[in-house]
């Protein structure tokens, strides 16, 4: 854990026909499990006013997080860590793993004494396999995918992008067959999408790639939709979806 270098991202879900707002450390899914952290550790924290979505207003996020960060700093007495965060259904939830089924509650419950008006709950399990967080916390492959289309989106307006704008979005993919390619192709211009290129890459699994084209608008939902659906479609065809790009457009 020593080199471990913590990247918190987060996702949009639903829990339980719930809205959720899913955050994690992304980057421990490339260490996972953790042999010494085998206890899941949950910390629960019941809102007092959430939203119609279920989620707090501007004054209880800034609790919440106050709850929150002081836990994350407590909790390192255990040598535990912080792994995520839910928010849904008008609650919010911690989770971390540790090497120890000792101190977690005892830790939760001195720190909510300085927020007598807040329902608590606390929960330790023994995960080795870190189930609730390669099983629950970290996104599928669209869940994924929508990530990293909103950090291309956020890049493209620190740039000023009129993200309503029309303008040519290229999609890059990949196949393990040229025939499962020509098949991505054919319904791809179904589509409207265009091909730029076809070409080759060293990847043994993956050496059939294709770079397409369509006439898009780039805001959040717009790319989604779209995306998934090419994500789909390269699935369907032994294929992969790699990403997307365009230029900036101004307003």
């Amino acid at each position: 854990m020593a080199q471990h270098q913590p990247e918190w991202d987060f996702y949009f879900a639903t829990i339980e026909n719930e809205p959720a707002s899913i955050a994690l450390d992304i980057a421990l899914a490339d260490v996972a499990p953790i042999e010494e952290l085998p206890f899941m550790l949950w910390a629960s924290v019941k809102l007092m006013r959430p939203d119609e979505n279920g989620f707090p207003d501007k004054e209880e996020a800034e609790i919440l997080a106050a709850i929150e960060d002081e836990l994350t700093e407590s909790v390192r007495e255990i040598d535990a860590i912080q792994v995520g965060r839910v928010k849904s259904g008008g609650m919010q939830d911690l989770y971390f793993y540790g090497p120890t089924d000792e101190g977690f509650e005892d830790i939760v419950l001195e720190i909510m004494k300085k927020y007598p008006d807040y329902l608590f709950a606390t929960d330790i399990a023994e995960d080795k396999d870190w189930n609730e967080y390669l099983g629950y916390l970290y996104p599928d492959h669209y869940q994924y995918q929508s990530m990293q289309n909103r950090h291309v989106i956020d890049q493209l307006q620190e740039q000023g992008d009129d993200l309503t704008a029309l303008r040519d979005v290229d999609h890059f993919v990949a196949f393990a067959t040229e025939a499962g390619r020509e098949a991505f192709i054919e319904a791809a211009l179904q589509l409207g999408y265009k091909v730029i290129s076809k070409e080759g890459q060293e990847d043994e699994a993956l050496p059939y790639t294709v770079n397409i084209l369509r006439n898009d608008v780039a805001d959040w939902q717009s790319v989604d939709d779209y995306v998934w659906e090419l994500c789909q479609l390269a699935e369907k065809h032994e294929g992969e979806y790699e990403g997307w790009g365009c230029e900036v457009v101004k307003k």
